[in-house]
């Protein structure tokens, strides 16, 4: 009887530990799958990048960064990747250890071997001679991808043209081709070359720095040819081609544009901040490359919220209700402000990837416009619901008021004449 009960209860624990472990599995690829998927969607959400991980108390680029920015709910998180002199590829910025190494001398990364490189420590934050040393060092690539991995957050891979290759043969090796995207501002030869005796080829970003239209537009076609699945535009110039709304529609719609914050010189000079994300995203970009993750995640939230409650009024004045006939002219422009905001409506719940002032905004217009023209829909049923003010009333109401006065002045005479 108790090894029974003994047997009943192991495998009640067996199978409980089972599956604990397969919950776990399918929340450890939970959000590495959802990004990637929303992503490779040129219609998707939103997304947000925090640039070189979450590098306020840690060295950027470190491993701790990483685990940081994955407690923040962003999407993605960008690495820069260089290559040491023995052939390792490295999380580091920079050409030299200057700014973000504790090294005696200022060594140029391509020219030192990663042993030399590790055995010092990182500055904290985004380094300078005064800020203040970590105990991490420069960790390797393939050691940030097992860290993403555990922590369940996707990596967009920053490296030059003569590390593509390299880049995507680790991926490979790592069974992290579907977890990562290499973003390079290669020219498209070059990352042609990179790749053309990749089997497994990995996600590709473009990146380009102008303002001519024509040169922009053969580099996305390009890209396009590549079966890239996005385009990093720069530019200095605030007002320049790359800003005009709908950009990617002079582009393409077939991959998504990507605009890094964190670098003035290339983002049009367009601060950090919610009011020019909202700027950006409007004009047609829907990747974001932020040095804020934690209130980009926020800022994803208002936009998700603000989505929901554009449906629901939509719901309730469209979809549950018919716009009845207006037999009265004078509630043409009534029925126009209405009809517009409806088109709006539909065209930005349609756009995944809408900015959080256009929804608002919106709201506020179908709002305004459907009680314009009454508070209860079935009050309009006989189309007559409503008056406003136009110029045949006014000539009518004037007439009016002249025959009143006209028809008194008469009478006022007459009884005058017979008294």
């Amino acid at each position: 009887m108790k090894l029974k009960l003994f047997s009943l209860v192991l495998t009640v624990f067996m199978l409980f530990s089972l599956f604990s472990l397969t919950v776990s599995a399918d929340e450890a690829d939970g959000r590495i799958k959802a990004s990637m998927e929303s992503f490779l969607d040129p219609k998707g959400d939103i997304i947000g990048v925090s640039s070189k991980g979450e590098w306020g108390e840690c060295p950027e680029n470190s491993i701790p960064a990483i685990i940081e920015a994955s407690k923040t709910g962003i999407d993605f998180v960008a690495v820069d990747v260089k290559r040491a002199y023995c052939g390792s590829l490295i999380l580091f910025s920079d050409d030299t250890t200057e700014r973000m190494l504790d090294s005696p001398d200022i060594l140029t990364v391509s020219e030192t071997d990663y042993s030399v490189l590790s055995a010092y420590k990182l500055r904290k934050g985004c380094g300078g001679s005064n800020e203040k040393v970590s105990e991490e060092s420069i960790p390797l690539l393939s050691d940030a991808v097992k860290t993403a991995k555990e922590n369940d957050i996707p990596l967009i891979i920053r490296c030059s043209a003569s590390d593509i290759s390299s880049v995507a043969l680790l991926l490979g090796d790592e069974d992290a081709l579907s977890m990562c995207i290499i973003l390079t501002d290669a020219k498209i030869k070059e990352i042609d070359e990179a790749l053309k005796d990749i089997e497994n080829k990995p996600y590709i970003i473009g990146s380009k720095k102008g303002n001519v239209i024509f040169n922009m537009l053969s580099f996305v076609n390009g890209l396009e040819e590549l079966s890239a699945k996005g385009v990093q535009l720069q530019t200095v110039n605030r007002y320049g081609i790359n800003f005009y709304y709908s950009v990617l529609g002079m582009y393409t719609e077939n991959m998504r544009a990507v605009l890094d914050h964190t670098t003035p010189e290339i983002s049009g000079f367009r601060e950090d901040s919610e009011s020019y994300w909202n700027d950006v995203i409007s004009r047609g970009y829907s990747v974001i490359i932020t040095d804020h993750a934690e209130r980009f995640s926020e800022y994803k939230e208002d936009v998700s919220t603000a989505r929901k409650r554009l449906q629901t009024l939509y719901d309730k004045y469209v979809t549950d209700h018919t716009l009845p006939d207006f037999r009265d002219e004078a509630l043409s422009d009534l029925k126009k402000a209405y009809t517009d905001a409806v088109a709006l409506s539909e065209a930005l719940l349609a756009d995944s990837s809408s900015s959080l002032n256009d929804l608002t905004d919106c709201y506020s217009k179908l709002f305004k416009a459907a009680n314009d023209i009454n508070k209860n829909f079935s009050s309009l049923e006989d189309g007559s619901a409503g008056t406003t003010v136009t110029a045949p009333r006014i000539i009518l109401c004037v007439a009016a008021v002249v025959a009143v006065v006209a028809v008194q002045i008469y009478f006022f005479k007459r009884r005058k004449k017979v008294g």
